[in-house]
């Protein structure tokens, strides 16, 4: 039975959390782990943050009210678009890429539909993938959750969980956030757009996206989520959880730094 290493880091500032992510996917084959192991992490972000595509553009972003709001702005490894990280739970997964990047989405993301049905919630898997070279031309794309790709998780039609991937040689990289509150949809303020586009976005962020809190009435505690999304991984898998202590990670002192 393959083995999911559970690491869990708690609530870091964003550099800290998105160059972990990327430290583990570049050290995994150094890692020794068994064949077919997993390194699955959960973690927060203090101060909120908001995390951008490995390409876009940093001057899309109003760096004077991010930083009289306590907010930081971080980039990911992984492509796509903008994502608030504000009362959500982010989940990463490492592991050796044994089959398309379209099937290992579809995997995690099952992993995490059997989580949410655990807490009475049931949630589709979108069919269809957007043209997102052509969405990307459009101001209301800035945000990772005005569009679903094929295979992430909505809830009455609105997206719950974003996701990206990257690959490192023969590891997948997979992080992605699902929203516990609604608090998310505020990323709107604090993009340079003119209002009208701002208001545009601002509409999609409210037609298109859904947290746990819109859906269940309440906002779910952290443990909560964590054991469901672990049972989900669990079943899904079919594997073993082993807790991981981060302390035990041969990291550089220079990521430790952003801790």
């Amino acid at each position: 039975m393959p083995t999911i290493y559970f690491l869990e880091t708690g609530a870091r500032r964003g550099a800290f959390n998105m160059q972990l992510d990327q430290w583990l996917a570049e050290s995994f084959e150094r890692l020794n782990l068994p064949h077919g192991a997993m390194v699955f992490r959960l973690y927060e972000w203090s101060p909120p943050a908001i995390s951008i595509g490995y390409h876009q553009r940093e001057t899309e972003f109003d760096r004077e009210r991010l930083d009289a709001d306590g907010i930081d702005l971080c980039r990911r490894a992984t492509g796509g678009r903008a994502v608030f990280h504000i009362e959500d739970l982010t989940y990463s997964v490492v592991m050796n890429a044994t089959k398309s990047n379209a099937e290992h989405y579809a995997d995690i993301h099952r992993a995490f539909q059997l989580a949410l049905q655990q807490l009475g919630l049931q949630a589709d898997f979108q069919k269809q993938q957007p043209d997102f070279r052509s969405r990307y031309e459009k101001p209301e794309s800035l945000s990772c959750f005005t569009a679903s790709a094929r295979y992430e998780l909505e809830v009455g039609g609105k997206k719950i969980i974003g996701s990206a991937q990257r690959r490192f040689g023969n590891t997948l990289l997979q992080h992605g956030s699902l929203m516990r509150s609604a608090k998310h949809k505020r990323l709107a303020n604090y993009l340079r757009l003119n209002e009208s586009a701002k208001a545009h976005l601002q509409h999609d962020l409210d037609e298109k996206t859904t947290s746990l809190e819109e859906s269940l009435g309440t906002v779910p505690n952290i443990e909560t989520l964590k054991c469901a999304t672990l049972n989900g991984f669990e079943q899904v898998f079919q594997a073993t959880i082993k807790p991981l202590d981060l302390s035990t990670l041969p990291i550089a002192d220079a990521l430790t730094l952003h801790s």
